[in-house]
């Protein structure tokens, strides 16, 4: 499932799982676990973003556990920008959810630049504050060497507590699944599992 991510059934979901982890896709199941429709919607996505993404910001974490000094601090971002109603875009945003760097306004208080000749989104208080909060821990880490703030606390990120922030419609601090981001290791995978091209 980390190509694409997503099934349009349950059978779906299974069948990819079988075909991109073979022998594996027995142990992918167990931690993908779907019953239904409506959850095999929901973890295709999930396992793409943790096998193709997340794995990518783990493996730098342990990397700068092992060898660097200074402490690691992960985030993620999963806010959907409240996109204008009809605004014509070459893709369909709506449907993507939180793209790759759709976190930078929010970061940098630039919001408004996207509306700067058409409105194409639709600012709420909620992500006015949320780019609020994002700012202050920005320069709290310029300060301290620490994002953490009073309403932003941010644990630092070590092997034995893998924890991150996520800013989202939801917020806060959250611990990754270790063993699902395990099975995507490529030491994990056995020489069996078929290797899927990229073309």
């Amino acid at each position: 499932m980390t190509r694409g991510g997503t099934a349009a059934n349950l059978e779906g979901y299974v069948a990819a799982a079988r075909k991109l982890y073979g022998d594996q896709a027995d142990r992918f199941l167990a931690l993908y676990p779907a019953k239904t429709d409506e959850e095999a919607k929901v973890m295709g996505p999930l396992a793409a973003r943790e096998g193709l993404v997340e794995i990518g910001t783990r493996n730098w974490a342990l990397a700068q556990a092992k060898t660097g000094k200074a402490p690691f601090y992960m985030y993620m971002f999963s806010r959907v920008q409240p996109f204008a109603k009809d605004v014509q875009f070459f893709d369909s945003p709506q449907k993507i959810g939180a793209y790759h760097t759709s976190d930078v306004p929010y970061w940098f208080g630039t919001q408004d630049a996207f509306n700067k000749f058409r409105a194409t989104r639709v600012w709420t208080e909620f992500d006015r504050a949320m780019s609020e909060r994002m700012m202050d821990t920005l320069v709290a880490f310029a300060r301290t060497g620490n994002p953490g703030t009073p309403a932003t606390p941010w644990p630092q990120w070590n092997q034995n507590a893998q924890k991150y922030v996520e800013f989202g419609d939801d917020s806060g601090v959250r611990e990754e699944n270790a063993a699902r981001l395990d099975f995507h290791t490529p030491a994990n995978v056995t020489p069996s599992t078929p290797r899927v091209s990229r073309d």
